[in-house]
């Protein structure tokens, strides 16, 4: 395999070459499409540069440069890119957004709540919500059923209960207003990063509205902490009842409530939203791809024995695992992130200046022809096989800071996707096409409506 010194040769130093097009121009064909128009530039060089309204950030979709900037050069590429410091204004200075020492506090806080061990606990929690996903969608009949909005309710749902051990699906009116305020958030972040870049806490129309939204959640992650204190055993086994056993702990003193809300609101902001998208991608690339279904439902005939799917039976549900991974590397939730570049450095022998920022496009890293065979095409089964690079396949990113849920994700669209598939086959109008909306996550443009059909 070639290395980062074969990938550099030639280059001396070299700048890398600067994509076409003035500051205002690029930025509005990123407003317009911002997947196309980013896969554009990065398939004119392993980096390259753009202008975008006055800045001039770089862009990468080769492994070898998130080898890089996820490991062995980290700490030349810290979190401070403009969409960095948008979200940390969104969601505080969670283990998301922080850097430094602030991060290392939280990922020691954080840590214990996310073992293996801990985690298969959950598994009775994701089977509960599956099992009232399977009662939501029977009840549908095979009326038009909107799937993407049904999976973020399934992975809303399981969320809570991990989080507070409760559902978010109830109608009080807290619970609604703190469901539309993620949603609105969701939003709110798309427009703040194609605009005019300007710094996160300018009080503009935008701004206002984001501030609003996060209130909203902080009032009920507030009152939720407030109950877990006044009663914790009704919250034992959740991870908020294990933040508060870690924030006891003295060498965790700095671990304030509100540390702790901010924590809450990074978890349910990335918790649920990543999954959701996976499922529903998932749940199309198997409508397009009949014979991998029947084959699906062979491995859950075989696995589960029409038992319900729970986390004893993650481990044997190994085509399932296949056939998710490959629908994240075809339609990776998290599609592109960013890092600043400080300070002057050099990534495959192209020379960066600091100060500016590193777009990394995980879309096209995915589809890589040096290290995917048919990358267009949909094949679970090149996942029983090792990657022809480490850092090929990134849908939880990479490095000390891989996402800290990444085993919890794949516990709960594993089983979701064997609880749901067995019982429902999910049609898609005639002539039908995916259409990717890149928000914070990428989402399906039209909640990808399905017809609803038992499997007989």
């Amino acid at each position: 395999m070639s290395t980062a010194a074969d990938y550099s040769r030639g280059r001396s130093g070299a700048p890398p070459p600067l994509f076409p097009g003035n500051g205002f121009t690029n930025m509005r064909r990123s407003q317009r499409d911002a997947l196309g128009f980013f896969n554009e530039i990065s398939a004119t060089a392993d980096v390259a540069a753009f202008r975008q309204a006055h800045r001039k950030p770089y862009i990468t979709s080769h492994p070898e440069a998130f080898k890089q900037v996820f490991g062995v050069q980290q700490e030349q590429f810290p979190k401070t890119s403009l969409g960095n410091d948008i979200l940390r204004w969104m969601l505080k200075d969670g283990l998301l957004t922080s850097q430094g020492d602030a991060w290392k506090r939280q990922n020691h806080l954080l840590k214990p709540a996310f073992k293996g061990s801990f985690i298969s606990a959950f598994g009775g929690d994701i089977q509960a919500a599956c099992i009232a996903s399977v009662e939501r969608l029977a009840a549908a009949g095979e009326k038009p059923v909107l799937l993407q909005q049904e999976m973020q309710s399934l992975t809303l749902d399981i969320i809570g209960r991990i989080l507070f051990g409760d559902t978010l699906l109830d109608e009080r009116p807290d619970t609604l207003a703190f469901r539309r305020s993620v949603d609105d958030s969701n939003h709110l972040f798309r427009r703040l990063i194609n605009g005019i870049p300007l710094p996160p806490n300018r009080i503009t129309p935008t701004g206002r509205l984001m501030l609003k939204s996060r209130a909203v959640q902080e009032r009920f992650l507030d009152g939720v902490i407030q109950q877990a204190r006044a009663d914790r055993p009704r919250f034992s086994g959740s991870i908020l009842d294990a933040l508060l056993t870690a924030a006891d702990d003295p060498d965790n003193h700095w671990a304030t409530d509100d540390h702790i809300r901010d924590q809450l609101l990074i978890l349910l902001a990335a918790g649920h939203e990543t999954t959701t998208n996976a499922l529903a991608a998932t749940w199309y690339l198997l409508a397009q791809n009949p014979k991998t279904l029947g084959q699906l439902r062979e491995e859950w005939q075989e696995v589960l024995a029409g038992d319900p799917a729970g986390a004893e039976h993650f481990d044997k549900l190994v085509l399932t695992q296949q056939v998710l991974k490959e629908s994240m590397r075809l339609i990776p939730p998290v599609w592109i992130t960013g890092r600043g570049v400080l300070p002057d450095t050099e990534i495959l022998g192209y020379s960066l200046k600091g100060g500016n920022d590193i777009l990394l496009l995980f879309h096209s890293l995915h589809r890589h022809p040096e290290f995917w065979d048919e990358p267009e095409k949909f094949r679970p089964e090149r996942f029983a096989k090792p990657l022809a690079h480490k850092f090929s396949w990134l849908p939880f990113g990479a490095g000390r800071r891989i996402c800290i849920g990444s085993h919890l994700a794949m516990l709960e669209a594993t089983l979701a996707l064997a609880t749901l598939g067995r019982r429902f086959d999910f049609e898609l109008q005639p002539g039908y096409e995916y259409q990717p909306e890149p928000l914070v996550t990428q989402v399906v443009a039209d909640g990808l409506p399905v017809t609803v059909r038992e499997v007989r």
